[in-house]
């Protein structure tokens, strides 16, 4: 069901987020992203799914709204350099809304590591990784069209907005709430900037975590250790998971999360 090719995606490790959440009627995601944890875990009664990146949510609006228009211009789309350069050259203009998901999905996927807004270099296999990786990379984008088609699904019931993630927050201070929090890296944990719209201060992120501590529901919160972040929530609850981030370097991320896990739950990390 993977759609969005998305820097600091939670494909890999979404299933162990998944396992630790408590049961909940609402569920809300601020920072949606590509949207790994939200297309795996079981609906609830309410789910309300929002991006301040108008993009992503013209995306994921249009694979809800229009999924077969969208997913049969996919389907025609080459994977091509002609095409990559394309969508940086035609973006926005004058596009209706089913184009721009299209172009949008094409500097995602065809982008190396998914840097659709810093005009990345065409991700290709070249004459060094050869025939295999050539077919990987090619079948990877010609299966987007049938997982639009599989999200479209998913979506049907969800509120997608395009609002501030910190009056969302605000709005649903509820005990039946559980809220995943994947917010922008702070930029002192990574190399380099990876998004439209980032969090680029500190006092973004400690406005942020003074306002989760103030939620009344559970709250399961994801990104790279920091001290920050350490001082803030040191009564939370913490798991460490090992992944792969930029160029496929192994790094550690942090989950903390304000509830009792049941006894039952462990997995290995």
């Amino acid at each position: 069901m993977k759609v969005l090719k998305w820097p600091g995606s939670k494909w890999s490790m979404a299933q162990k987020i998944i396992e630790i959440m408590p049961k909940h009627n609402i569920y809300l995601e601020p920072f949606f992203g590509s949207g790994a944890v939200f297309f795996l875990k079981t609906p609830c009664n309410t789910e309300i799914l929002n991006d301040l990146d108008g993009e992503v949510v013209n995306l994921f609006r249009t694979i809800r709204d229009n999924p077969n228009e969208l997913a049969q211009k996919v389907f025609l789309t080459p994977y091509s350099r002609e095409e990559y350069k394309e969508s940086y050259e035609r973006n926005n203009k004058n596009l209706d809304n089913i184009e721009k998901a299209r172009q949008f999905l094409i500097r995602s996927n065809m982008a190396r590591a998914g840097m659709q807004y810093y005009s990345s270099s065409w991700r290709h296999a070249g004459p060094v990784l050869g025939a295999k990786t050539k077919q990987r990379v090619t079948g990877d984008w010609n299966k987007i069209s049938e997982h639009i088609l599989e999200a479209a699904v998913r979506l049907k019931d969800a509120e997608i907005e395009n609002k501030n993630a910190f009056n969302l927050i605000k709005k649903y201070n509820r005990e039946d709430c559980l809220i995943y929090v994947d917010p922008p890296y702070l930029l002192s944990t990574r190399r380099q900037r990876y998004y439209n719209i980032e969090m680029t201060e500190d006092h973004e992120h400690l406005e942020l975590l003074k306002l989760l501590k103030e939620h009344s529901g559970p709250i399961i919160l994801s990104g790279y250790e920091s001290e920050l972040y350490q001082n803030i929530l040191k009564d939370w609850k913490t798991i460490e998971i090992r992944t792969n981030a930029e160029q496929g370097k192994e790094r550690t991320e942090v989950l903390w999360f304000n509830f009792e896990l049941p006894q039952q739950i462990g997995f290995a990390i």
